[in-house]
């Protein structure tokens, strides 16, 4: 069934798909150079202090984009609109702050720490920020500042490490990336800039209320991001969290092209179809889609990836070949767990959410406990926990939705 939104939706998927098609070309393309240059333990390094440094943003953001864009338009008034734009403000501005002061406080800052946070801070600002814009659907200009700005940013980490930058590169990435989204955004008009201002009780109680199951949601989706880093860092070293670090980047190349379909964008378009029992329909056949598409991508990923891995990256990266084939779970349900996920924050569904987020965390317990007591090694152990992690929390999240459903028929 076509509804209004649809034709939209379409062409706003036509236009992100290319859009990341092409980013995640010119990415693979980057990574096959940097990767011959590098060793897994600068990518190791840069991991953990990827996922330490980040652990205050983790906590402190109430994932505002998230409230910006399921938000009705006739309840999306100036005031609401500021008191979004505070926080993520507020969030940026002191997440950075705290994270320098904490660092400080254990270690001396050096300039590797403060690119990262920078690059974090600014990049949390402007990926929120554009919720604002994002609401329209009008994708081309998101896409052309995104793609902007990752191609250059590819170009400059390449060009250095041919000439000797080292494990830099990977820093000076992140902070490029963000910076360059920033002044793209700035200088198209994507950025929604409102009134700064101090805002009252009432309206802090506000925000907290709205945004409290959507924050637990986040910190879980997040900490379970960092815990499978730290956890590798902490059993295989430095050189098991590079692998496995890379391992999940090039298993993200896959994913990478319809994660905008089944995230932001689905959300956007399922939000705005107001008959529950017509979102409903779209959300299945959404999800049918993407699971389509993504079992396509992990049969080819697993089939190419024992000869062509080690063949592009070099002998040094031939480790990563059984801890790549060992997400494959990763691949097959992270994109239509996404789609769960945005359903349940359009339907209320709290509940359904955080069930599915700690069934991951036991999943990869589970089986990482397991595997770990055999000969295995720990990254690719962890790699097992992950697909778990992700079929589990999919496959808990459909029947609780379905159950939900079936109760709502019968009252």
């Amino acid at each position: 069934m076509t509804t209004p939104a649809t034709p939209r939706f379409r062409s706003s998927a036509a236009i992100l798909f290319s859009g990341n098609f092409f980013e995640s070309l010119v990415a693979f393309g980057a990574q096959v150079v940097i990767a011959r240059y590098l060793l897994p333990e600068d990518y190791g390094r840069f991991a953990i202090m990827l996922a330490n440094t980040s652990l205050v943003f983790l906590f402190l953001s109430l994932r505002v984009s998230t409230l910006i864009i399921r938000r009705p338009e006739s309840e999306l008034t100036r005031e609401v609109r500021e008191r979004y734009f505070v926080a993520v403000t507020l969030e940026s501005v002191a997440g950075a702050v705290i994270t320098l002061a904490i660092i400080s406080s254990f270690d001396r800052v050096g300039i590797l720490e403060l690119i990262l946070v920078v690059a974090i801070a600014v990049g949390h600002w402007v990926e929120t920020n554009r919720a604002f814009y994002e609401r329209r659907m009008d994708y081309g200009k998101i896409v052309g500042i995104d793609v902007t700005a990752k191609l250059a940013s590819h170009a400059l980490a390449v060009v250095l490490v041919i000439l000797g930058a080292g494990g830099l590169v990977l820093y000076l990435r992140e902070f490029v990336i963000s910076v360059l989204r920033l002044v793209g955004a700035g200088a198209t008009g994507s950025l929604g800039v409102e009134r700064l201002r101090w805002l009252a009780p009432r309206e802090w109680r506000s925000l907290v209320a709205e945004a409290r199951g959507i924050w637990a949601d986040g910190i879980l989706e997040g900490g379970f991001q960092r815990l499978v880093i730290l956890l590798c860092g902490a059993f295989g070293g430095t050189q098991g969290a590079g692998l496995f670090f890379f391992a999940h980047r090039l298993a993200l190349v896959p994913n990478q092209l319809l994660m905008p379909v089944t995230g932001r964008l689905g959300a956007n378009w399922l939000s705005r179809q107001e008959d529950p029992d017509l979102r409903r329909r779209s959300f299945h056949r959404l999800v049918a889609a993407v699971f389509a598409g993504s079992a396509v991508a992990v049969a080819g990923a697993i089939i190419i990836a024992e000869p062509v891995i080690p063949w592009l990256f070099g002998e040094t990266w031939r480790e990563v070949v059984p801890i790549f084939i060992a997400l494959g779970g990763m691949i097959l349900f992270l994109t239509v767990f996404e789609a769960i996920k945005a359903y349940c924050y359009i339907e209320g569904a709290s509940r359904v959410m955080l069930i599915s987020r700690l069934s991951k965390f036991i999943a990869l317990g589970l089986v990482f406990g397991i595997l770990y007591q055999t000969d295995m090694g720990p990254a690719e152990g962890l790699a097992f926990g992950v697909s778990a992690a992700f079929a589990t929390a999919f496959l808990i999240g459909w029947w609780l939705l379905r159950s939900r459903a079936r109760a709502a028929e019968r009252t």
